[in-house]
């Protein structure tokens, strides 16, 4: 009996040192089952979060072509037919000389004030350093006149999009950039090596075929956009580039009339004016010189003459002519007194002089008979010349002409030569 409870004590022994050792065993195991889990789900998170922040950094770049396309847009729209025809353009101090209008940089596009700064630098992806270089070009395939043409534009990467692992082009990141830049105007260079890839055509995510890559790259996106010219020509032009082809109405739609403010030079074949034209200035009459005497259009025309002389369109007996602008619009001149001394016939007016009545005038030793003649036509001045005490007539001035010679009868057997002088 002694014996067995000798041994009792010891078999209990080796039972639980048996049971401790495989719960030991057990535990390693699980601690090696944890870690190999962790290992994984950390491996797998850590993949994760690289791959979301590579797609994020893919849709950075699409938002940024976005952006430079958007610009593009802008810089078309306002330099619409300067582009067209390779001219420089400028905004404020900044000006895109002519051999670059149709391939403006980025930093072009932000110094118009087209482009926001932070898409303006290059985007680093993956280690690379991706710009946008912008193309645009002229449409003339439908037989159009510059500037009336379609403009055409393509924002490519400056580089293709690569995976760091294999150094081939990234071609499910470079989609997921085209799609957030537009799923339809954007697209991809597909590799060769792809099935029905063509490294020289942009394709969007549907397969379609967005425009032409003329870098030839894989990897490479492209967004295409344009404008139609027919849009542009219901705009003026705010650089008077265009001409327009209908009148500017400054008449509301509640009647209301409105003024042209601080305009500079106004050039115009015709203008009407239903109230005043006024000037703070001078008139400066630039239309041809006219002729005292020649025939006009239309009462009430001012024009100027060779050396100035204002002069308006006036009706008178031969017609309408321009006169000298004075006066109360009847033209009015000097009457000329033509005397036929000791006779009793009336003088002959000269041509275009008519007579308004003769009368008859003692001058001591007879009677003379004086007509007296005026130009309803023309504003005449009037010079009489007498040489006294003889028989030969005086010279008019120059200028002046000379319209009848006649012996004044003064005193006695003493006559004087008149000269009649006119200048109209």
């Amino acid at each position: 009996m002694h014996k067995q409870a000798v041994l009792e004590p010891t078999l209990n022994s080796l039972k639980h040192a048996r049971q401790q050792g495989f719960l030991l065993i057990q535990l390693a195991i699980l601690v090696a089952l944890i870690t190999l889990v962790l290992a994984y789900v950390g491996h797998w998170y850590w993949q994760n979060m690289s791959r979301t922040i590579a797609d994020d950094r893919a849709r950075l770049v699409g938002s940024t072509m976005a952006a430079v396309d958007d610009g593009t847009k802008t810089y078309m729209t306002t330099f619409f037919t300067q582009i067209q025809r390779g001219q420089a353009v400028t905004k404020g101090a900044y000006t895109v000389p002519a051999g670059r209008v149709r391939t403006p940089t980025t930093a072009d596009l932000r110094d118009l004030g087209m482009l926001a700064s932070r898409s303006a630098g290059p985007i680093v992806y993956n280690g690379q350093s991706i710009d946008f270089n912008v193309s645009i070009t002229v449409d003339t395939s439908g037989g159009c006149v510059v500037p009336t043409c379609n403009l055409r534009s393509i924002v490519a990467s400056s580089v293709p999009m690569l995976d760091p692992r294999t150094g081939q082009a990234d071609v499910r990141r470079a989609t997921i950039a085209a799609a957030a830049a537009s799923p339809g105007n954007a697209g991809v260079a597909m590799p060769a090596s792809m099935d029905g890839g063509n490294p020289a055509l942009f394709v969007n995510q549907e397969g379609n075929q967005v425009a032409l890559n003329s870098s030839g790259t894989a990897g490479v996106i492209g967004m295409a956009n344009g404008y139609d010219s027919a849009g542009f020509m219901e705009f003026d032009r705010r650089d008077g580039s265009l001409p327009r082809t209908g009148s500017i109405n400054m008449q509301d739609v509640m009647g209301v009339r409105h003024d042209i403010n601080r305009a500079g030079a106004v050039g115009a074949q015709t203008m009407t004016a239903e109230g005043r034209i006024k000037t703070n200035e001078y008139l400066d009459l630039n239309g041809p010189i006219v002729q005292e005497g020649d025939t006009c259009e239309k009462d009430g025309l001012v024009a100027r003459g060779d050396k100035g002389l204002i002069l308006s369109c006036q009706s008178g007996g031969s017609g309408k002519t321009w006169e000298k602008a004075q006066g109360t619009g009847a033209k009015e001149s000097q009457a000329l007194y033509l005397d036929v001394v000791g006779g009793d016939y009336p003088a002959v007016c000269p041509n275009g002089w008519v007579s308004y009545g003769t009368k008859n005038m003692y001058a001591g030793n007879g009677t003379n008979t004086r007509t007296t003649c005026v130009n309803e036509n023309k504003s005449c001045s009037v010079l009489y010349l007498e040489v006294t005490g003889g028989d030969y007539p005086p010279a008019c001035p120059s200028q002046w002409e000379n319209v009848g010679t006649y012996s004044v009868s003064v005193t006695g057997s003493l006559k004087n030569t008149r000269s009649n002088c006119i200048k109209c």
